[in-house]
């Protein structure tokens, strides 16, 4: 597995851990609507909050679509670029 960084300070570039905070409201009002207590934080709670997100949130590589939208038309890296991404 290859871990990236993101530099300090950059948040435009991590856009995903401030979006984390909608994702805790998303989980709390989906353990409500399934009958689980809003306060717990269960693993179907989190994955339908972040499928909901993915769905219907505003991309912020693109406002015009969702997360799931810009993922599904993105070029894929080609090997060259892995390899460079690797050795950095």
């Amino acid at each position: 597995m290859l871990v990236l960084h993101s530099p300090g300070y950059t948040s435009s570039y991590n856009g995903s851990g401030g979006g984390g905070v909608g994702v805790r409201c998303k989980t709390g009002t989906e353990n409500t609507r399934s009958g689980r207590a809003s306060g717990v934080w269960d693993r179907r709670g989190r994955g339908a909050a972040q499928l909901e997100a993915n769905a219907f949130a505003a991309s912020p590589a693109d406002s015009k679509r969702s997360p799931e939208q810009v993922w599904q038309v993105r070029e894929p890296l080609q090997t060259d670029e892995r390899e460079a991404l690797a050795a950095k």
